[in-house]
């Protein structure tokens, strides 16, 4: 299984003259990954430099995205808040069980409103709203729906949301933070 060089991206670069290039590779599984961006451009390459900005998404399983912009040499470093310093890790459930993984991916709120559904209805089937993600996160990685299961989970996950620094609400806040000061 090894990796082959594929057709990259090519982009004109902001004068015009040159290109900012981009190389790309695949395995045999279709995995594919793409390099860091170059600018090929000497008078584009004098003027700007390549940042990155890393997005994770909810489960450390579904890996992470990473957007590149130029940003002009002389342009001073981003040195405010950062997310990925307070809280570097995302919400793994293999690391911090699935009531830990509920306190860092989901509102207070909304474990709040699956507690009252599941007491109320008493099926998993019929719990609606954003609540309804709580029972597919759990059959993903429990494969099973089973309310007597769930439920004392979600309700561990209440008592502990306040006192845990690393809660939804937190991150939430810290992120909103960071995109205001950039």
């Amino acid at each position: 299984m090894s990796w082959e060089e594929m057709p990259g991206k090519r982009i004109p670069c902001p004068c015009g003259k040159g290109f900012i290039s981009q190389t790309k590779r695949g395995d045999d599984w279709n995995r594919i990954e793409f390099g860091t961006p170059v600018i090929e451009c000497e008078h584009c390459a004098d003027l700007y430099r390549i940042e990155a900005e890393t997005h994770y998404r909810p489960l450390a399983s579904d890996g992470s995205s990473t957007l590149y912009f130029l940003t002009p040499i002389d342009y001073p470093a981003y040195s405010g808040t950062l997310m990925q310093a307070v809280y570097p890790q995302p919400a793994d459930v293999k690391a911090v069980g699935f009531s830990g993984y509920l306190i860092r991916s989901y509102p207070y709120e909304v474990l709040t409103s699956f507690v009252e559904q599941a007491e109320k209805y008493h099926a998993a089937s019929r719990i609606s709203g954003a609540a309804k993600k709580i029972v597919k996160d759990h059959h993903r990685h429990f494969q099973t729906e089973k309310l007597n299961v769930l439920l004392p989970k979600v309700q561990s996950a209440l008592e502990a949301y306040h006192t845990t620094d690393d809660n939804f609400e937190n991150r939430d806040r810290l992120k909103r933070k960071e995109t205001e000061e950039r």
